[in-house]
């Protein structure tokens, strides 16, 4: 998803994009492997990461949710952060 977020010139923050694009690499923000290969700006990077941890991973809940009431608020970020209508995958 990283990937097409830049491709596409997406609007999200550089912070935001960091969190997508290594919210799966847990040996790192969970695990605290590969610290020894950390820059400053990765220390900040991790910080960003951790927090959005919690909110990512076992936060489903098993009601499904009502698309029509959420379709608007979602297109709404859509528009906000994809400036082209279509993405190119």
């Amino acid at each position: 998803m990283y990937q097409v977020c830049v491709h596409n010139k997406c609007k999200i923050p550089q912070e935001g994009l960091d969190m997508i694009r290594y919210h799966s690499f847990y040996a790192w923000h969970k695990d605290g492997q590969y610290s020894h290969f950390m820059s400053k700006e990765d220390e900040e990077k991790l910080k960003w990461i951790k927090l959005f941890s919690k909110y990512d991973l076992y936060t489903k809940n098993d009601d499904i949710p009502n698309v029509k009431d959420l379709k608007s608020y979602y297109q709404t970020l859509i528009e906000k952060y994809f400036p082209i209508n279509i993405l190119q995958w």
